[in-house]
């Protein structure tokens, strides 16, 4: 799995969570990085005032991370996010077979503890997933363009051209949810907050730890936001 910090909102987060602060206690609209900066960590984030924090964005690019991790873990408790995600109705490449050997890799990354002999069978589940897949595309796509002919006789060429991608769209329910993909994943502070303190997987704990590293390194005057003692312990 590789993260990168691809943008973020223009200003220092410290600074805009500051003004919205100011802007909330005090008679005048303040100045964008001018006087003051309030202590933002014992007089408003360990207070619970974190709406200041929400106000910057962070855009991150993950590669070769699971469809798990993402559906089951990126976005599965935390709603504050907008995603771009690789289609596995558009991206065939996704299921190809050069894919096993990145699976593999990530079960030995995340999974350290697993015996061999499941590895084995757990790798021989994903293979036989991508053979029925493989060996019932064509019979499916038959089938979508009897469905499509019968229930849309008006459909025009343009929905008949999308013939192979419904079925490729219905096929790939087969495909294990182990099987890497992409995407575009943006988020505010304190929903990276959020995720890093409750990340309840190893692909979760790590991907939130490297969204954090590349965060900090950026914006080490936010370092305080991200407590190793408040994050979950276990799976």
């Amino acid at each position: 799995m590789e993260v990168k910090l691809l943008a973020h909102t223009n200003v220092d987060p410290y600074d805009l969570a500051n003004y919205a602060a100011k802007l909330c206690y005090d008679g005048e609209l303040p100045e964008l990085g001018v006087g003051k900066r309030l202590p933002l960590d014992g007089g408003l984030f360990k207070k619970g005032h974190h709406t200041p924090f929400e106000h910057f964005s962070m855009n991150y690019v993950f590669d070769g991370i699971s469809v798990w991790d993402v559906t089951s873990g990126l976005h599965l408790c935390h709603p504050f996010y907008n995603s771009c995600q690789r289609s596995g109705r558009y991206c065939i490449t996704m299921f190809e077979n050069s894919a096993f050997e990145k699976i593999e890799l990530y079960i030995k990354k995340f999974w350290p503890y697993i015996s061999p002999r499941i590895l084995i069978e757990v790798m021989e589940y994903v293979r036989k997933a991508r053979e029925i897949y493989g060996h019932n595309i064509e019979q499916a796509t038959l089938l979508s363009e009897k469905f499509v002919n019968e229930e849309r006789p008006r459909a025009g060429e343009k929905v008949l051209e999308c013939i192979p991608k419904f079925a490729q769209e219905q096929l790939r329910m087969f495909i294990p949810q182990i099987f890497p993909t992409a995407l575009l994943f943006t988020i505010d502070i304190i929903t990276l907050v959020s995720m890093y303190e409750t990340a309840w997987s190893p692909g979760m704990r790590y991907a939130t730890d490297e969204m954090v590293r590349f965060f900090v390194e950026k914006f080490p005057d936010c370092k305080f936001l991200f407590k190793e003692e408040r994050r979950r312990s276990n799976d």
